[in-house]
């Protein structure tokens, strides 16, 4: 058990530090910072020395020395004040510095990731990371590892000047701070538990927000307003609960924590008032005690402090913690696909996943057999949990010629999509291979591979920005002539110039300005600009009328004429002129042939969905 928890946060450590990674392209900062940090201690021994020199003169000061005093009070403010001014601005150029660096690298982590991240995580969860436990996990790096590193110099320096003042104090300073530390296990298991509540009502907030925002149409259209606003009134009511939990331990620990510092303090002044009396120490002495007590107790309230908030961040920044250590796709390696295509080949291609099930028919799915908090040992750990394997694809064996038309029918969940998923590399296959040219696409790089590759899906989704972006998507030397000619060809070219400033007309998030079927044709345009050799039509045509996608076949013979294409289709006039189709059922292959053979075959499924379909189609003309 020792060595499992020991292995658990050898790899949060190493977690921690990836998270944190970015810090160290400012180093620098905590050079500048401790050096600022050393000259405001220092100008604190000076104002004590200074006050120490005033009380020990008084009441019978000299003019020249009252004058002198006063000077140097005043030389040691203006230091403070211009150091001061220094530390907050390169505290904030550091603080902004490290949050969006850090923020910029876990967005290229989340990026790579695989696909079944996607799969296992919600994207609230995602965005609560990205914001929320990012600036946990900055917090300390900047204020805490700088501390780490300041205030042992602060205790050196005013702890030597204090032994200076007398020994005793100085052992009084000392004792009064090295105590500190213990108040850090008083109240900790109901002080974590508490974080923990927190912070899964943090993240039920953000989940609610982000599926009201983005599901806002289902949420008018079902009426569910009311539904949402119990959710977020159990949510307040947990919210408060706990945080007041939270408030309630941490003031606790703070004032126990502070309970030596306060007893070194009345402890030092009945000392400094005993050696007073013995004629041990000066009355400027003991105002010196007095004035750094709290600044030698300070490295130690510092470093109990940092410890704490380490622990809080560990726990707090959990997800992060786990994201970085997530498995990325390797954009590196492999060979690049040389075009054209000349073939597709599926050689007794299979896939599945695994879903976890309890006693009570519950379960969760992910990939490969790896739950996303293996790692950790945090869940799945229940012994009444059992393993479910779900077979999605079985065995699948086909080829696809270069420059031919090749349509996926079949009903819904009988794997079509998963095929254009393995092809994509989303994820690899747990039987077979994927060959392109004669070569696994494991050979590939995976940029190369998705490069030849262009998708037109029935799940459009458009950025929020203008035309001309969502066309171009960060592409150079994309004309404006290409731009006609792709608009043109989807037909969207007439919709698009009636917008009130065409090519930079914005469309809102997700497209939210535009119908169905115009988002469709931009995803079509998006598709012929970037002129890849392999075409997929996911329901290319589903959210367009008639006429359009009578006009969408003639064009696509056009421009897409040397491409080779994939078409999966529900509604079979989009696959007239397909040069073969696969029927598949159950994950399986069961038909296969031109559309004239399936037509043609008695009792076949291929034969039985097109009938359906022109009968349900005379039926409501």
């Amino acid at each position: 058990m020792k060595n499992k928890e020991k292995q658990r946060r050898k790899i949060q450590f190493g977690a921690y530090y990836k998270a944190a990674k970015p810090a160290l392209e400012y180093k620098w900062c905590y050079i500048v910072l401790t050096l600022i940090g050393v000259v405001l201690v220092a100008a604190d021994l000076a104002f004590a020395q200074n006050s120490r020199t005033l009380f020990d003169l008084a009441p019978n000061i000299p003019s020249d020395m009252a004058v002198r005093i006063i000077l140097t009070f005043i030389i040691i403010i203006v230091i403070q004040y211009i150091f001061g001014f220094l530390e907050s601005y390169v505290f904030s150029y550091f603080n902004e510095s490290v949050i969006y660096a850090m923020r910029r690298e876990t967005l290229g982590k989340i990026e790579r990731l695989k696909m079944e991240f996607y799969d296992n995580n919600h994207t609230s969860k995602i965005a609560n990371t990205f914001f929320n436990q990012i600036e946990v996990v900055k917090n300390f790096v900047v204020n805490d590892v700088r501390n780490m590193i300041k205030l042992p110099l602060s205790f050196i320096l005013i702890g030597t000047y204090l032994f200076t003042v007398h020994p005793y104090l100085g052992i009084t300073a000392v004792l009064a701070s090295v105590l500190q530390p213990l108040s850090n296990s008083v109240f900790k298991k109901p002080f974590f538990k508490a974080l923990d509540d927190q912070r899964q009502v943090s993240m039920d907030v953000f989940t609610t927000m982000g599926e009201t925002t983005q599901g806002i149409r289902e949420v008018k259209i079902n009426q569910i307003e009311e539904f949402i606003d119990t959710k977020m009134k159990k949510c307040q009511e947990n919210g408060v609960k706990y945080n007041l939990s939270l408030v309630k331990y941490d003031t606790l620990r703070g004032i126990i924590k502070e309970i030596p510092t306060k007893i070194g303090y009345v402890a030092g002044i009945a000392i400094g008032i005993a050696l007073m009396l013995a004629k041990q120490i000066n009355p400027g002495d003991l105002v010196a005690f007095i004035t750094l007590l709290y600044k030698v107790s300070e490295p130690f309230n510092g470093i109990t402090q940092t410890y704490s908030n380490f622990q809080r961040s560990l726990r707090s920044a959990n997800d992060l913690l786990k994201l970085v250590d997530e498995p990325e796709e390797n954009y590196t390696t492999g060979e690049s696909l040389k075009l054209p295509v000349e073939n597709i080949r599926f050689t007794n291609v299979s896939f599945s996943y695994k879903t976890r099930e309890d006693n009570e028919g519950n379960s969760r799915d992910w990939i490969d057999g790896e739950s996303e908090d293996d790692n950790y040992g945090y869940l799945y750990g229940d012994s009444n949990k059992r393993d479910k394997e779900v077979n999605v694809l079985k065995n699948v064996s086909f080829e696809i010629k270069g420059g031919s038309t090749v349509a996926l029918v079949g009903p819904s969940g009988s794997g079509k999509s998963t095929l254009i998923k393995l092809l994509y590399k989303f994820y690899e296959p747990t039987g077979g291979e994927i060959v392109i040219n004669d070569k696994p696409i494991a050979d590939y790089n995976i940029t190369s591979l998705r490069s030849a590759m262009s998708i037109v899906s029935q799940d459009i989704f458009l950025f929020d920005g203008t035309v001309r972006e969502n066309l171009v998507l960060g592409r150079k030397n994309i004309s404006d002539n290409d731009i006609d000619r792709a608009l043109k060809f989807s037909e969207s070219y007439d919709f698009v110039m009636k917008m009130a400033d065409g090519l930079d007309s914005n469309l809102g998030e997700r497209g939210a300005k535009l119908s169905q079927g115009q988002k469709q044709r931009l995803s079509i345009a998006r598709s012929i600009i970037k002129r890849a050799n392999i075409i997929i039509l996911d329901e290319p045509t589903s959210a367009l009328d008639v006429e359009t996608e009578y006009l969408f076949q003639q064009n696509l013979s056009e421009w897409a004429k040397d491409c080779t294409k994939i078409i999966i289709a529900h509604r079979l006039t989009t696959i007239r002129d397909a040069d073969y189709i696969l029927f598949l059922e159950d994950g399986e292959i069961t038909e296969q042939g031109s559309p004239y053979e399936l037509i043609k075959k008695q009792g076949g499924k291929f034969k039985e969905y097109w009938e359906k379909q022109f009968l349900f189609q005379e039926e409501n003309a």
